[in-house]
C-alpha cells in the first residue's frame, strides 16, 4: 500500500511515537497496544483493567482533539517537508513537526504515569523480572520502600 520511496520525516502520524511499527493497523494505535501490554504485564484485575481503559480513552480523546485543532498545521508542515528544496527547508519542517509532536509526547507520558499508579506491589514484584533489564540485577536492592508496607 506504500507507493513512495522514502516518506518525509514528518509523514509519520503525529498521533504515534516514533516506535510505532508500520504494520500495525491504524484502528489499534500504539497507545492501545501499550495499554494492552501493560494490562498483561502486570496481570491487572478486571477493576484495574477497566480503570486502565478509562485512562487510555481519556488520553486518546485529548490527543485526538489536539490533532483536530492542529490539523491545518500538520498538513502545512507535511507539505513543506515533501516540497523542501534543500536540507535547510527539510530541517525547518522537521523542527516544526517536533514542536507539534511535543504535546502528544507529553500526553503519552501522562498515560504511562497514570497507568503506573494501578498495579499493586505484588503485581509489580511479579512483573519485575520481565520489565527490568539485566543491568539492574547487579545494582543494590531498593532501599527506601519496605517490602511489607502494602
Amino acid at each position: 500500500a506504500s507507493g513512495s520511496n522514502a516518506p518525509p520525516p514528518v509523514s509519520k502520524p503525529a498521533a504515534y511515537p516514533a516506535s510505532m511499527p508500520a504494520s500495525v493497523p491504524a484502528v489499534v494505535d500504539d497507545w492501545t497496544l501499550y495499554t494492552n501490554d501493560f494490562i498483561r504485564r502486570y496481570e491487572l484485575d478486571s477493576e484495574q483493567e477497566q480503570k486502565a481503559r478509562e485512562i487510555l480513552r481519556a488520553r486518546q480523546i485529548e490527543r485526538d482533539r489536539y490533532l483536530q485543532r492542529k490539523n491545518a498545521d500538520i498538513e502545512r508542515i507535511t507539505l513543506l517537508a515533501q516540497n523542501a528544496a534543500n536540507d535547510e527547508e527539510r530541517a525547518a519542517a522537521e523542527h516544526d513537526a517536533d514542536r507539534l509532536q511535543a504535546p502528544i509526547d507529553r500526553m503519552f507520558q501522562q498515560l504511562k504515569d497514570k497507568l503506573n499508579t494501578l498495579p499493586t506491589r505484588a503485581q509489580r514484584a511479579r512483573a519485575e523480572p520481565a520489565s527490568r533489564p539485566a543491568r539492574e540485577a547487579t545494582s543494590t536492592p531498593a532501599t527506601s520502600s519496605p517490602a511489607n508496607a502494602g
